[in-house]
């Protein structure tokens, strides 16, 4: 699944697409068996959101790979992992691990990380130019591309010198209404 905390359907609060679920019907229906799960402390899953880095997220994708593989109706040298936007890079390391007969990759950047950040920031940014309304109004007054830039500058220059492969950076109210922390590994 994509970044955050989508559950296994492609839904989170306020957003409802069921693309993964969507997608998984459309394999099934073409004959594959499908296996979708909530990422590490979301939804039905347990564990710590927060705490999980890249390689917990991608650790928990093996043990989903090996419970596949003991499934009777699964052959295990056939086996397909699919990964949509965070998902694809999860898909991309997992290969390191695991045996797959091929992956399927959604939507995942073609650019080091911090080009992907800096380009969907500007991106959300461009939308509110032309937008009406008060909270368009109010973007528009207070963020500018520079001060995205200064503050996705500054988290880079954080994990950069992090003392620990895991840190906390709080994400600016504009991104998220509630502030809850990213974590980056």
């Amino acid at each position: 699944m994509g970044t955050g905390k989508l559950d296994r359907g492609g839904n989170t609060k306020g957003f409802k697409t069921v693309l993964y679920k969507n997608m998984s019907d459309m394999f099934v229906n073409m004959g594959y068996v499908c296996i979708r799960y909530d990422k590490r402390g979301t939804h039905e899953s347990g564990g710590k959101f927060n705490t999980a880095g890249l390689s917990d997220l991608v650790n928990d994708s093996a043990s989903v790979i090996e419970y596949t593989k003991g499934l009777p109706y699964v052959d295990e040298n056939r086996i397909i992992d699919c990964g949509h936007s965070e998902g694809s890079m999860i898909a991309t390391l997992l290969t390191k691990q695991k045996k797959l007969e091929r992956i399927i990759l959604l939507g995942g950047a073609c650019m080091c990380l911090k080009s992907a950040t800096e380009y969907q920031s500007f991106t959300v940014l461009n939308e509110y130019k032309d937008k009406k309304g008060l909270l368009a109004w109010f973007l528009n007054k207070t963020i500018s591309k520079e001060k995205v830039k200064k503050q996705l500058n500054a988290l880079y220059e954080k994990a950069k010198n992090a003392p620990k492969d895991i840190f906390f950076y709080r994400e600016p109210s504009y991104l998220q209404n509630g502030c809850e922390n990213m974590c980056f590994d």
